[in-house]
């Protein structure tokens, strides 16, 4: 339990070290997220381009005053979902199911999150000059 902690710690640690270090130097979080997740992770870039696709994407979908909020909550969304899915993957292993069982299960949870982002977000359509907030 201590070691999840500690890994859930980390990978927020990792997302926050990248957000503040992106905005420091005006390049996108993706430019130093993507490396340090193949690096300290050992993850294939493919696997890091969609790991910070997941926490981007979601916020683009939402106007400027929410978006830390929506952040927030896709970045604790997609450590709980790991965390529950890493155990169930295995689990599930364990007992004899095959890859397959676990990549069905995975493809129907993106599809469910998929239509929840559709019901949350009814209406997408490109942002006029007179939607963006002005800054104070």
């Amino acid at each position: 339990m201590l070691i999840a902690a500690l890994r859930i710690l980390a990978a927020t640690g990792l997302g926050a070290a990248g957000g503040i270090i992106g905005g420091l130097f005006g390049v996108g979080g993706g430019v130093i997220v993507i490396p340090l997740l193949g690096m300290l992770y050992d993850l294939d870039q493919q696997v890091a381009q969609g790991t910070t696709l997941v926490m981007v994407v979601p916020t683009d979908l939402f106007e400027r005053r929410v978006v830390a909020s929506v952040a927030g909550l896709v970045g604790f969304g997609g450590a709980m979902g790991g965390l529950v899915m890493n155990l169930t993957a295995g689990r599930l292993l364990d007992l004899g199911f095959g890859y397959q069982t676990v990549f069905s299960i995975v493809g129907t949870l993106h599809v469910i999150a998929f239509v929840v982002i559709l019901v949350a977000v009814p209406r997408i359509r490109p942002i006029a000059s007179g939607d963006v907030a002005q800054d104070s």
